[in-house]
């Protein structure tokens, strides 16, 4: 039987696609669990600052991800609801990554979105180093994302920025141009293209042009090693 808890804190749905502020560290702080322990209470994720009442949380999966270089990493599911709002309707949800470790479940990484996202967690190699994205969506028409990079070295996982990139990518934008929807960035092939959108452009089309962008992963950042635009005239 899953066991509800209270997190006393807040969450902010994100307005704007871009960012150039550092996220903080999703990495988790914990205890290994029991699988028992795991189903039964959600643990403390960072629901960010806002006036939403977004507060109880229950576990609705616990699943196997991969057996991964002699790890067994598993994946939870949380779904978080209005308080005080006696139909529990989702306002948000929360995804946790473990490594089970002597029976146990040791919790590494744990995001929240606003949004629930039809896609898969995903690994894969690149350049000799091992990684996992996990989706992490947020809802509005922004269609904005802070999607988790996980990469593996030495025997440790690691949270790879995936956000600061943005801000040298502003700056290479044409003024007048913007980007208005997320980014989504391609992590197997380390590319990240949008269209560009004018001044005048509703949030639907963009009719500035678009770009492309290389990417690469350095110390534990996204990082443009190329970029390519087309701008509409």
């Amino acid at each position: 039987m899953n066991v509800t808890i209270l997190i006393l804190t807040t969450i902010v749905f994100p307005v704007f696609a871009m960012s150039s502020e550092p996220i903080s560290s999703r990495m988790l702080n914990e205890k290994p669990l029991t699988k028992k322990q795991a189903t039964e209470r959600c643990l403390k994720l960072d629901l960010g600052t806002s006036k939403l009442d977004c507060t109880e949380c229950k576990v609705v999966s616990i699943q196997n991800l991969a057996d991964f270089d002699g790890q067994k990493l598993s994946l939870a599911r949380y779904e978080y609801s209005w308080s005080k709002d006696s139909g529990l309707k989702e306002c948000g949800y929360g995804t946790v990554v473990m490594k089970e470790t002597s029976s146990k479940l040791e919790p590494i990484w744990g995001g929240f979105g606003s949004a629930k996202s039809s896609e898969e967690p995903k690994i894969f190699q690149l350049n000799g180093a091992s990684f996992v994205s996990i989706p992490v969506r947020y809802s509005g028409t922004a269609a904005a994302q802070n999607d988790g990079l996980l990469s593996f070295r030495n025997g440790q996982w690691h949270e790879v920025d995936t956000q600061t990139y943005q801000a040298d990518l502003k700056k290479r934008i044409p003024a007048g141009l913007s980007i208005e929807k997320g980014l989504y960035p391609d992590y197997r092939k380390m590319t990240v293209e949008s269209g560009l959108w004018k001044k005048s452009d509703p949030n639907c089309c963009a009719s500035g042009g678009q770009f492309t962008a290389k990417l690469s992963v350095e110390n534990d950042r996204l990082v443009i090693t190329d970029y390519k635009q087309n701008i509409a005239k």
